[in-house]
């Protein structure tokens, strides 16, 4: 079978939310063993179960004796997840997750030059932002 049938029976047997995930899947073999890339869009569960029997299959009809995953989240993806988890933290907060996301993306934040939470994450900073909050929650000042 060639890589790119491959590749294909492998995305069509993979669940619709990771399928929705992927930005990039590629296959390669390395001695005896197939490897799975795939690069996605967003975190995703770790468990291939039925995946994984595909790939075992497809793998044992190319001559390969394993099948290694590497799954890899672009730098977007873990902007997007943090950003997600702290306005779920501050949804009961605010009042709503509409006035969650509001806060987040546009209320400057004195403590860091007037700078939003959301810039803050997109900076890489949203451990900074996590603890401002738990500040915060412990009755600090803002």
């Amino acid at each position: 079978m060639e890589k790119l049938a491959v590749e294909r029976a492998l995305f069509a047997n993979l669940r619709r939310e990771i399928q929705d995930a992927i930005i990039g899947l590629d296959v390669l073999w390395r001695e005896s063993i197939l490897i799975v890339c795939l690069i996605v869009d967003r975190p995703i569960k770790k468990d291939h179960g039925d995946f994984r029997k595909v790939a075992r299959l497809l793998a044992s009809t190319q001559g390969a004796d394993d099948v290694e995953f590497l799954v890899i989240e672009s730098p977007a993806a873990r902007v997007r997840q943090e950003c997600l988890e702290i306005i779920h933290r501050i949804s009961d907060w605010a009042g709503g997750e509409e006035a969650a996301t509001f806060w987040f993306r546009s209320e400057p934040l004195p403590a860091f030059g007037g700078r939003t939470a959301e810039a803050l994450v997109k900076e890489g900073r949203a451990e900074t932002v996590r603890n401002f909050l738990d500040h915060v929650a412990l009755g600090g000042f803002a």
